[in-house]
């Protein structure tokens, strides 16, 4: 799928310089975070464009479906324009935005991603997002400023405002797994890098909860169970609150806990 849209492509503004010597970019060009921004072709352009720069189509080309680990469910890979949903590439759920706004489509690591700010997106709860016998979630993820408070990344709803499970990153930039029940929070030493790109998963084998960190173990508790009811999946938030600021790509779901060489291979 080729999905265009018009205008300079700025997934952070603030970010884009020209290209300098330590840039792995030819010169002349505009980088963001050391690649070329090959759609912004004068620096300066119109001043009413976005960024100062004129603007031309812009198309993100969505590469070919990779094979999955078994057992997955869902995955959101976030290609299309998510102004009138998105469905996800295993056919079973659709992707919304939860607000009036939604988050910006930009390049991601695997074709686009979601540039996400005071807006997030939500999935309809169904029997195959909370397997009482073990699940995974995975995403890539990226923050263009340091946190300074907790970020929801990948949120299961539970009543009353709590959740069965939420991925976050703290004020500290490290992720972190919330949960209903005893102890409820596991945090993960391994920090974030601003202006980086990085895999997160979680997996829970009906017991026992994990944190992955770029393909590496990130954390680990015993004996953790989990309590689901028919709160919605979001993502960028978690009852619309407490949004995440920064990127998120290629989003998935497994109906198993995947071992660890099964999330070092999603991570590369």
């Amino acid at each position: 799928m080729v999905v265009a849209f018009t205008g300079c492509y700025a997934p952070a503004v603030p970010s884009e310089v020209p290209c300098g010597a330590n840039d792995a970019c030819p010169g002349g060009q505009v980088c963001d975070h050391g690649r070329p921004v090959p759609t912004c072709v004068d620096q300066t352009g119109d001043a009413g464009m976005q960024g100062g720069f004129d603007a031309e189509q812009v198309t993100i080309d969505a590469p070919a479906e990779d094979p999955l680990p078994t057992g997955a469910v869902m995955r959101l890979r976030f290609d299309d324009d998510p102004t009138d949903g998105v469905l996800d590439s295993q056919g079973m759920h659709v992707a919304t935005c939860a607000n009036a706004t939604c988050p910006a489509l930009v390049m991601g690591v695997v074709g686009g991603a979601y540039q996400f700010s005071a807006d997030h997106v939500e999935v309809d709860d169904a029997a195959d997002l909370r397997s009482s016998g073990g699940f995974t979630v995975a995403a890539w993820i990226q923050i263009e400023t340091s946190a300074t408070q907790e970020m929801m990344l990948v949120c299961k709803e539970y009543f009353m405002l709590a959740e069965s499970y939420a991925l976050s990153l703290t004020g500290a930039n490290n992720v972190r797994l919330r949960f209903t029940g005893p102890n409820g929070a596991l945090t993960g030493p391994l920090v974030v890098t601003r202006n980086v790109w990085h895999h997160v998963a979680l997996t829970w084998d009906g017991s026992a909860v994990r944190l992955y960190f770029d393909g590496a173990p990130n954390g680990q508790m015993q004996q953790v169970p989990l309590l689901f009811d028919n709160g919605k999946l979001q993502i960028g938030a978690c009852h619309g609150a407490q949004s995440f600021a920064g990127s998120i790509d290629d989003v998935q779901v497994y109906s198993r806990a995947l071992d660890a060489a099964e999330i070092t291979e999603l991570a590369n």
